[in-house]
């Protein structure tokens, strides 16, 4: 069992005057900072509480790191149930692999999200890795060398100046964890039980149309939303380190699909 009791970093305090609360799955990698700034203020701006996952075992994160994405994830929804109040709407909000966490945590929850955003990642019908489009190395987490990892990670998601060497030392465990808990990833069922918009940017090489299209397999209602990555930012990073322009999407869509 994977112990959440600091697992998630509550973002904004205003659970008295709030009626959502958003729930935020970051991707491999990264920790609930990765939601800080422009993606937690505009939450806030619409009267949102953002509560962000940490998921252990990642760079400074506390805890042994999860070994199965769909029972990490049930933990989570857990954890959001517990901090609702009976007069919260809840949404769920995940990027990459954390879209399928957030997918798979609607589906476990007590209390379904009025709706799951999920952005840059394929269906969860076509999880497995056979469907990457990354053909040559579909499998980052069994390769062994170091140079031969870092070398395809980049050609995958495209040359990061923050990931100096030191940095890429100290986070190569766990990231290459991320891999094999994100590519031995099987979905639990094939319905989220609730309404889901999928997130795409255009250009990004982790996924094609008709791979974000087939969320629409998994959701009791289903929409689509596609964007442009600013000059000099990755389209897979976009919703990472450029995310104005889909949070505040986000955010007009939580309060749009508030009951009237």
């Amino acid at each position: 069992m994977v112990d959440l009791a600091s697992a998630f970093a509550r973002m904004d305090e205003r659970e008295s005057t709030t009626t959502m609360t958003i729930a935020l799955f970051p991707p491999s990698g990264f920790s609930a900072s990765c939601f800080a700034g422009a993606f937690a203020r505009a939450m806030t701006n619409a009267g949102a509480r953002a509560l962000a996952v940490d998921v252990p075992g990642r760079l400074g994160v506390r805890g042994d790191a999860p070994g199965s994405l769909v029972e990490f994830a049930r933990a989570c929804a857990r954890e959001v149930d517990d901090a609702l109040r009976e007069d919260e709407e809840v949404f769920y909000f995940g990027h990459s692999s954390g879209a399928w966490m957030a997918y798979e945590a609607a589906r476990a929850a007590r209390r379904r999200p009025r709706k799951a955003y999920v952005s840059g990642a394929r269906a969860p019908c076509l999880a497995h890795w056979s469907n990457d489009l990354d053909v040559e190395n579909p499998q980052l987490s069994v390769i062994e060398d170091t140079e031969v990892f870092w070398e395809a990670f980049f050609k995958r998601y495209g040359i990061n100046a923050l990931l100096t060497n030191a940095t890429r030392r100290t986070m190569l465990s766990s990231l290459r964890n991320d891999f094999r808990m994100s590519e031995s990833y099987e979905p639990s069922g094939m319905s989220a039980g609730c309404a889901i918009t999928a997130i795409g940017t255009r250009g990004d090489g982790r996924y094609d149309a008709s791979q974000l299209a087939m969320w629409r397999n998994h959701a009791v209602e289903y929409a689509e939303q596609w964007f442009d990555a600013p000059s000099g930012v990755s389209p897979h990073r976009v919703a990472i380190e450029a995310p104005l322009e889909i949070a505040e999407f986000i955010a007009r869509d939580m309060i749009s699909s508030l009951p009237l």
